[in-house]
């Protein structure tokens, strides 16, 4: 009885291990696939480029105080930011243009 049990028992763990090794090279492989084709602003090197802003270095992205959809993001991040001055700054940015609002380009 208790070797039925232990056979049963490896059976179901070397069923979970297959799944759960199945799930993660699955998971590698998509993600490999993804950086190749994700997207027109991701670059050679796997990173985000702005096609509208070339200048700006890899991984940045600028945002328009104006951007009725970058509005809230700019205050949240003035809301969560350790730097005070710029958290202050950012703010006063959303304030004096509050009534500048505009669609995103």
């Amino acid at each position: 009885m208790i070797l039925v049990f232990l056979m049963g028992l490896l059976v179901v763990g070397a069923i979970g291990l297959g799944f759960w090794w199945g799930m993660i090279y699955a998971t590698k492989e998509r993600n490999k696939n993804r950086r190749k084709y994700m997207s027109y602003h991701i670059n050679d090197k796997g990173f985000f480029q702005s096609d509208k802003h070339p200048e700006l270095a890899e991984n940045k992205i600028a945002l328009d105080f104006r951007d009725k959809y970058a509005r809230p993001v700019l205050k949240e991040y003035a809301e969560t930011c350790k730097d005070e001055e710029l958290a202050e700054d950012i703010m006063l940015g959303l304030y004096n243009t509050r009534d500048m609002t505009k669609e995103p380009d």
